[in-house]
């Protein structure tokens, strides 16, 4: 079987540069093409193998892992006592015995030591899973999924099992994969014959833009579900019972009066702030926020999702590092705005 070692190499002699764990820079040019490839070096997966891998992971996470099936994934996190994340992921089913998570790579080892506390009393155990993860974005993108896998699922969160690969629908032209890691070459060389190879950021602003939020080390345990938007992306559910911090959540949900809520904005800057970093007011004395994920993009600025006020939102008067913020409109409603009004 072939380990992460061996795709980083492969990953590499195509071209790539990798700092930090991540693609940050490639041979192709960054002009915007019809079919973009990507290597996501930087996130890992996590299988929880067992009879009670989904039981067991029902009772630690934000989502409804009852109602996932082989051919859906999920969004969601897990939350300390005080309902704040302590990572977030997207959860597939490979079969009825295994739960498999994709997360930041670094975050596995805090993931795994969470879970893990809870985890000694199930029929449930970690496995290792050196399957690579890419992306596939453009208007060729499912046209050639098709050809390579002779399928392609086409509802965002909705996804194929097959033996080679699980295939992700993350949007109409956007697709996550997860390969085998015996054929993962094969298949990345079959994908990359009509692709552009991009730098990883590209696709991680193409996620802050649809208003998906994760959770990085710099965060963990900094904000509850609802001011990353979880409720509006499906990553909670206020159905499926106890979880840890559960309490927290609904109470927010049923009770809470938000008076901040996750924003998308742009910064005319090529310095890309971290996420944590303050949203202050323009003289810097006021802290009216934090940024949850920041972006460059391919036009000398960045994207970014920050947790703020909606008095700065309203009064479009917040800045980092004294760069100010321009606000644009998230591709979903605010549900939990009612609530503010």
């Amino acid at each position: 079987m072939a380990d992460q070692s061996d795709w980083l190499t492969f990953i590499q002699r195509q071209g790539a540069i990798i700092k930090n764990e991540q693609v940050v820079e490639t041979p192709a040019s960054l002009e915007p093409t019809d079919l973009s490839i990507f290597a996501l070096t930087d996130s890992g997966l996590i299988d929880i193998a067992g009879p009670d891998a989904s039981k067991f992971l029902q009772g630690q996470v934000t989502c409804d892992i009852e109602q996932l099936s082989e051919h859906s994934v999920q969004l969601g996190g897990q939350c300390n006592p005080k309902g704040r994340a302590i990572f977030s992921f997207l959860v597939a089913k490979p079969s009825p015995e295994r739960v498999r998570l994709r997360l930041p790579a670094g975050m596995m080892t805090r993931a795994q030591q969470s879970l893990g506390k809870y985890m000694v009393f199930s029929k449930a155990e970690f496995e290792t899973c050196d399957n690579p993860v890419i992306a596939i974005m453009g208007q060729l993108a499912k046209a050639t999924i098709e050809r390579v896998f002779g399928q392609c699922p086409s509802q965002p969160n909705s996804c194929a099992q097959l033996p080679s690969a699980t295939i992700i629908c993350a949007a109409e032209d956007r697709f996550e994969l997860w390969l085998n890691s015996d054929s993962g070459q094969t298949l990345w060389s079959e994908l990359f014959q009509d692709a552009k190879f991009l730098p990883s950021f590209i696709w991680y602003n193409a996620e802050i833009n649809a208003g998906i939020a994760t959770v990085q080390p710099e965060t963990s345990e900094e904000f509850i579900p609802q001011n990353m938007n979880f409720v509006e992306i499906g990553a909670v559910s206020f159905s499926k019972g106890c979880y840890t911090g559960q309490e927290v959540v609904a109470r927010m949900h049923y009770l809470g009066k938000q008076k901040r809520h996750m924003r998308l904005a742009s910064l005319a800057t090529n310095s890309v702030p971290r996420p944590g970093s303050d949203v202050t007011s323009q003289d810097g004395g006021q802290s009216l926020g934090k940024v949850v994920n920041a972006c460059a993009n391919n036009s000398q600025t960045c994207d970014a999702l920050v947790y703020i006020t909606d008095t700065a939102y309203e009064s479009n008067d917040a800045y980092i590092d004294g760069v100010a913020l321009t606000f644009k409109p998230l591709p979903y409603p605010l549900r939990s705005s009612e609530q503010s009004s």
